[in-house]
């Protein structure tokens, strides 16, 4: 999940584990309120699809409510970086380095954590065990997860490319300094 602390994005991350086997699903979580109560509401409310096509099906659904959940973080996180990019753009004194590497660094995170679930995804498919009516809802799942990972190195793209256009802004701050001093500097030698 996304936070924001002083206008600053804050990830929290939760451990969560899916068992899947033959007639079984078995889901374990660090904390209450997740991704899953999408897939919760779907079972209570009956839902034929999600009752009548196996446990594979079912490991599916939590899987793909944590990727969209992963979707959702990683777009907060790509509208925060170009905004911070604009204001950049707009007015570089007010954009501080170390919320720039922030923003890296919280994408870095959140890149460690969605790169398994690719994995996992993959070795699931690759699975003899699974069954046949579940493996394309897997492959759009991998497509889906493959897109998350996708955005995030965008964004981490986006983030470096703006610590260089800060370091760029600010060393041509110092150069128009330099050439006002250096201006003064001939104007106030002769006199001296």
């Amino acid at each position: 999940t996304l936070a924001f602390e002083d206008k600053q994005p804050v990830l929290a991350f939760e451990h969560a584990s899916i068992v899947s086997g033959p007639g079984i699903v078995l889901t374990f979580q660090e904390h209450d309120g997740d991704a899953w109560e999408v897939v919760r509401k779907r079972l209570r409310a009956g839902m034929k699809r999600i009752r009548s096509r196996g446990p594979d099906y079912l490991a599916y659904a939590l899987l793909d409510a944590i990727v969209d959940d992963y979707a959702v973080v990683v777009e907060s996180l790509g509208t925060v970086a170009e905004q911070m990019e604009a204001r950049l753009l707009d007015r570089p004194r007010e954009v501080q380095v170390s919320d720039i590497y922030v923003l890296r660094r919280e994408l870095t995170e959140l890149r460690r954590s969605a790169w398994p679930i690719r994995d996992a995804l993959n070795a699931w498919r690759r699975s003899e065990h699974l069954d046949d009516a579940a493996r394309p809802f897997l492959n759009d799942l991998q497509d889906h997860a493959t897109q998350v990972v996708e955005a995030i190195d965008m964004h981490r793209d986006l983030v470096l490319g703006m610590i260089d256009l800060h370091l760029s802004s600010l060393s041509h701050k110092m150069n128009e300094t330099m050439q006002v001093l250096t201006v003064i500097a001939t104007l106030f030698i002769p006199l001296t």
